[in-house]
């Protein structure tokens, strides 16, 4: 998100950026009344295009997650990406290791919570965030923090929903490269981004049954999940 203007005073900071109204990307999901993987395609490379330019200039971010991916509406009509939040991101040096533990539960990469990570934790929240846009589910699941980061930290995960049995093989693959443990496994933002799921732009068509249930679960998610 553009940044335009810093301001100080004694007692607070302003930031003017610009205005996205668009909303949160998953506010955006639940009012639409199609979807598939073309779309989930559209949006995970838009994602990761920016992720890839982060990291090429040495940043990271840290805390990808729903609340913290805006959308834009362009000339055209059509929704684009915007990150926000760069509250916790850093600057990191190629080969250096990160050591504080820094993010979202449901989003937080297993080697953080190890204190022992690297720029890829970015491509592990942005690999969950892609196996939500295509089931409408989490893969790591818990009913307390506590349960969610040890689910996490074991770093294994399925698809065993029903709406999986759509989704193309190549939309899997890179979902499990992305999710790679230990992070030496873990696919860089600049790969994924120029996945052939992506490149090739070859998706499975949905059926109706299965196309309905996927667009359910993605307008109760954020009824069902809290993210604090």
């Amino acid at each position: 998100m553009k940044l335009y203007e810093f301001y100080i005073n004694a007692k607070y900071y302003y930031l003017v950026t610009e205005l996205v109204e668009g909303g949160e990307l998953f506010d955006e999901m639940q009012r639409r009344k199609t979807f598939n993987e073309e779309r989930a395609a559209e949006i995970i490379s838009q994602l990761l295009s920016a992720i890839v330019y982060c990291h090429e200039r040495g940043i990271v971010h840290r805390d990808l997650k729903p609340e913290n991916i805006l959308m834009s509406l362009t000339k055209e009509g059509r929704y684009r990406i915007k990150i926000i939040d760069f509250g916790t991101a850093q600057s990191f040096k190629k080969n250096a290791r990160l050591r504080s533990a820094l993010g979202t539960p449901y989003y937080i990469a297993p080697e953080v919570l190890l204190m022992n990570y690297n720029e890829k934790c970015d491509v592990w929240s942005c690999g969950v965030i892609l196996y939500i846009l295509l089931s409408g589910t989490l893969p790591f699941y818990g009913e307390t923090n506590t349960e969610i980061l040890a689910a996490v930290k074991r770093a294994t995960f399925t698809f065993y929903s029903p709406t999986w049995n759509d989704i193309s093989a190549e939309a899997k693959e890179l979902v499990t490269k992305m999710l790679a443990f230990p992070s030496s496994r873990r696919i860089s933002a600049h790969k994924a981004y120029m996945h052939k799921w992506i490149t090739k732009r070859k998706f499975n068509k949905l059926n109706p049954e299965t196309a309905d249930t996927l667009l359910s679960n993605l307008r109760s998610f954020q009824v069902i999940y809290s993210f604090e």
